[in-house]
C-alpha cells in the first residue's frame, strides 16, 4: 500500500502537527491514503483557502507499507480529540511493537496512517522519491473543485 504526505521531509520533527502526542510518543509521522487526501489534510492542517498558498519548500512524499505492517485501531472518528484516549491508544500500539504503522479514522471518515519511525520493524518501509508529478495532478483535481460552487471543506 502506497501512502502520502505533503511536508518537508518524509518524517515530522518532533511534535509537528501532532501536538496531541505527549513526549514520550514523539517520532510518529502522519500520511494518508492518496495525494488529494494528504493536500486536503495539508490544507485544513495549516488553515490555507486555496492549494496554490502551499508553500514552494513543501513536498509529496510517499511510502510503501505491506499490509501485514498495520495495525488498525478501534476507536471513534473523533478521537483525537480526547486527549487520555488519544496517549492511551498511541501507547498501547507503541509497547505492542509488532506493527510500525497504526491505521485511525480522520474526521471525514476516510483512514489516517501513523508510522512510528522509532519502531524496531521501520526498516521494512519503503520510501519513494518525492512525486511532483502526483502533487501537480492532486493540486489541480483540488483546483478543480475549488471552481464549482461547493466548499472544499464541510465539516460534520
Amino acid at each position: 500500500m502506497r501512502l502520502w504526505r505533503i511536508s518537508s521531509t518524509h518524517w515530522e520533527k518532533q511534535h509537528e502537527a501532532t501536538p496531541w502526542f505527549s513526549a514520550k510518543t514523539s517520532s510518529i509521522a502522519i500520511y494518508h491514503a492518496s495525494p488529494l487526501a494528504a493536500v486536503c489534510a495539508y490544507l485544513l492542517r495549516h488553515c490555507l483557502p486555496h492549494p496554490d498558498l502551499i508553500p514552494s519548500h513543501q513536498a509529496l512524499h510517499s511510502v510503501g507499507v505491506s499490509q501485514n505492517l498495520i495495525r488498525r485501531a478501534q476507536v471513534s472518528r473523533h478521537w483525537h480529540f480526547n486527549l487520555k484516549e488519544t496517549r492511551d491508544l498511541t501507547l498501547r500500539w507503541r509497547l505492542l511493537a509488532d506493527r510500525p504503522v497504526l491505521c485511525v479514522p480522520a474526521l471525514n471518515g476516510a483512514n489516517q496512517y501513523l508510522i512510528d519511525t522509532r519502531s524496531p520493524l521501520f526498516s521494512l518501509i519503503h520510501l519513494y522519491r518525492q512525486d511532483a508529478q502526483a502533487l501537480e495532478r492532486s493540486l489541480e483535481q483540488m483546483r478543480e473543485h475549488l471552481q464549482g460552487a461547493t466548499p472544499w471543506l464541510v465539516l460534520r
